[in-house]
């Protein structure tokens, strides 16, 4: 098998083998659920459903002619990538064991054509390849006949759902993978000679966890800010429809992590880090992540609903910017950092609206500049690190190596944007003026330091946000920020900084 990463993979595995079984049957392989982890049709219609819409709209008539015709219409629109498949290593072993024992290998799938002449030619290894044709759907029953056809001498199938069991029943032999494995104890007292192939251990709780983003959960925890602006923070009903809705709009954003993995399928399996995601390690099925994240948007947005409309287009405006960010603009410089800042900030809004508080043009200012600065701090990380690598063009961004001096100086509009303190606190509601120039000034100092962390980060990112050649750099260079570094640090305490006198309510 020509695949480097693979063929490195099954060098570290014990070989594996047929033993048992007459070595002159041939070994035939299913493809989907077998021998990948996924589905490669849905695979196809999600790549265009995302990407493509007009193709997969020109697609779909041919699903009147039969599902062959539909399969054979979604690979010439869609040609799939057999690089980034989620391949099965020991399915892939035991191929290369029945190959080393000199037994034939053969890949039999009902997917189109195109996609078997695709992955046995990257794989290499396999004596041929038979895929449906756009007249015939190469499954079960026509599996098994042409099987029959081609081997009449009997063969040993490998697959893995309940439409192979008819194959199994015929076959010389069996290797049941993945949900196969049920049917063993059928297939024995058959008299059919039976290899199981039990596939690595997961923890599924923690594969959904995962795949959800729970912890990005935390960030709605913005929601809340209105609630102590707007004193109402000891309200108990507004305290609970803000949990209500904190819940409600967590499941909202956990559906749109979900299609954003659909969506960037090939791009996460090329990724170093990303490729281990449920879905993009075939962990998690595509038909079944996307059958998931349209209950969650469901019973996320009849929830908003009730709790109040404009909540619930909050809610929409939210999704529709962050699939909008995923499938385009996140490759259009100071576009893509401007929505995320703005994504921050319709949650405070959400907060707003959900309990009919007035819009504070400060507060939204504010949270705008602010969570733009973050933004900003992950393209100058990116940035520096392309630079440092001899990159000139960072991939599916807007950006190139050497913009990371303009990054930099783009943290100062924050400290414009927190300026304009009289229209958040009127007079009668502050007890201090000091107090609120002087959070200004430490939230510059905090922001500034962030900046130091990101460059630190950059050039040393196995160090993360290291203290000593950052600390150093800033003792050197402005000491104000250095001898201030530990009050930024509980900086988190801003609300309760300017929060209003009590007694003036």
């Amino acid at each position: 098998m020509s695949d480097p990463h693979l063929l490195k993979f099954c060098d570290e595995m014990n070989r594996l083998g047929l033993d048992g079984f007459d070595p002159q049957l041939p070994l035939v392989c299913d493809l989907d659920g077998t021998l990948i982890k996924s589905d490669s049709l849905y695979e196809n219609f999600f790549e265009l459903f995302f990407h493509s819409p007009q193709r997969l709209l020109c697609a779909i008539p041919s699903w009147f002619k039969g599902r062959a015709a539909l399969k054979e219409a979604l690979a010439n629109a869609c040609p799939i990538k057999p690089q980034a498949l989620p391949y099965r290593a020991e399915i892939l072993e035991l191929m290369q064991g029945a190959k080393a024992e000199g037994r034939r290998t053969y890949l039999v799938t009902a997917a189109d054509q195109s996609i078997a002449d695709n992955i046995v030619s990257h794989l290499g290894g396999f004596d041929g390849a038979k895929g449906s044709d756009g007249a015939l759907n190469l499954r079960s029953r026509n599996k098994l006949k042409w099987l029959q056809d081609s081997f009449p001498d009997g063969f040993i199938y490998a697959g893995d759902s309940s439409a192979d069991l008819p194959i199994w029943m015929a076959a010389s032999g069996a290797v049941l993978v993945g949900n196969g494995i049920r049917y063993a104890h059928q297939l024995r007292e058959a008299g059919i000679k039976v290899r199981t192939i039990v596939p690595e251990k997961g923890n599924w709780v923690k594969d959904w966890l995962l795949e959800l983003r729970i912890h990005q959960w935390s960030k709605n925890v913005l929601m809340f800010i209105p609630l102590f602006l707007g004193h109402i923070a000891g309200d108990f009903c507004s305290v609970l429809r803000t949990l209500i809705a904190f819940v409600t709009f967590g499941l909202i954003v956990s559906a749109s992590y979900i299609l954003n993995d659909l969506a960037d399928l090939d791009a996460d399996r090329a990724h170093t880090t990303k490729r281990f995601r449920p879905i993009a390690a075939g962990r998690i099925g595509v038909r079944v992540g996307f059958s998931v994240s349209m209950f969650l948007l469901a019973a996320g947005f009849a929830t908003a609903l009730i709790l109040h409309p404009q909540f619930a287009l909050s809610a929409s405006v939210y999704l529709m910017l962050t699939l909008a960010y995923s499938l385009k603009l996140k490759r259009y410089a100071m576009l893509d950092v401007t929505i995320i800042g703005a994504l921050f900030t319709l949650r405070i809004v959400m907060g707003q609206v959900l309990n009919d508080l007035a819009f504070s043009p400060w507060l939204l200012s504010f949270s705008a500049m602010f969570f733009f600065s973050l933004s900003m701090a992950k393209r100058h990380v990116e940035a520096m690190r392309a630079c440092a690598k001899g990159k000139e063009v960072i991939k599916c961004r807007g950006y190139l190596s050497d913009d990371w001096p303009t990054h930099s100086k783009l943290w100062h509009c924050l400290w414009f944007s927190l300026n304009h303190r009289p229209v958040a606190f009127p007079r009668a509601r502050v007890r201090s003026g000091t107090r609120i120039s002087s959070s200004s000034l430490a939230l510059y100092c905090a922001d500034r330091r962030i900046l130091m962390a990101a460059e630190d980060l950059a050039s040393k990112p196995s160090h993360g946000f290291a203290r000593r050649p950052c600390c150093l750099r800033a003792q050197r260079q402005d000491q104000l920020i250095y001898r201030l570094r530990r009050c930024v640090g509980v900086y988190a305490g801003f609300v309760r900084l300017v929060t209003c006198d009590r007694r003036s309510r």
